[in-house]
């Protein structure tokens, strides 16, 4: 959106400046858990990946006009555990699952081509959760993140990183 973004419209307009409170349904493409819950915050009725299928979409549209939200399994476990947890996010909290995983995959000393491997993707997808991985948690190489994955006890420390 040129100028602005999404979010700060759904603020503009959740708290009612714009003169009306209209239900919101966010499509995007950004997953991370701080917008998903920027959003929640903001307004938003429902949080959906541009992935969704078009059904989906049209009953989150349904929802939305009786007041309902919808949510895709991976927001709606993030949601859960911000409600869990009280709000208290751990450091891993930031990362989606496969993050973890390849996370887990780089503190053993995994190559890319070894991770891809493992878990059944390709080396490029597994780049870009690096790539994903270090911003998030503000890293600025494979090696801070092997060691903030051992620290945070993705792999026991007992000298067995062979698994």
């Amino acid at each position: 959106m040129p100028g602005t973004g999404g979010l700060e419209v759904l603020k503009a307009i959740g708290n009612g400046s714009a003169g009306w409170s209209p239900a919101v349904i966010v499509l995007t493409s950004f997953q991370e858990d701080e917008r998903v819950i920027e959003a929640v915050r903001a307004g938003a009725l429902s949080y959906l990946p541009k992935t969704t299928a078009v059904d989906q979409v049209v009953a989150a549209v349904r929802a939305a006009a009786r007041g309902g939200s919808v949510f895709d399994p991976g927001t709606a476990a993030l949601l859960v555990r911000q409600v869990r947890d009280g709000g208290r996010a751990g450091p891993l909290d930031v990362l989606s699952p496969r993050e973890r995983d390849v996370l887990a995959g780089l503190a053993r000393g995994r190559s890319n081509r070894q991770i891809a491997r493992a878990l059944g993707v390709g080396e490029e997808t597994v780049k870009s959760h690096v790539s994903s991985i270090l911003a998030k948690l503000h890293l600025t190489d494979r090696t801070q993140a092997a060691i903030f994955g051992l620290q945070q006890g993705l792999v026991p420390l007992d000298g067995a990183l062979d698994e």
